[in-house]
């Protein structure tokens, strides 16, 4: 059994790396939809089409 003091940093760890991977996968998603949306197939307000 480990030390109760370490299994709350351990926990507090992996708590705060979990949120901090969630964050870059959020980021990393967000982007490609930016990007995405600039792509012809995807325009769908009038200035869109306009400006292609």
């Amino acid at each position: 059994m480990l030390i109760p003091g370490t299994e709350s940093l351990l926990c507090i760890a992996l708590l705060l790396f979990g949120s901090a991977g969630l964050f870059v996968l959020f980021l990393f998603t967000d982007r490609d939809a930016v990007q995405q949306s600039y792509l012809p197939e995807h325009s769908s307000e009038k200035r869109d089409r306009q400006a292609t």
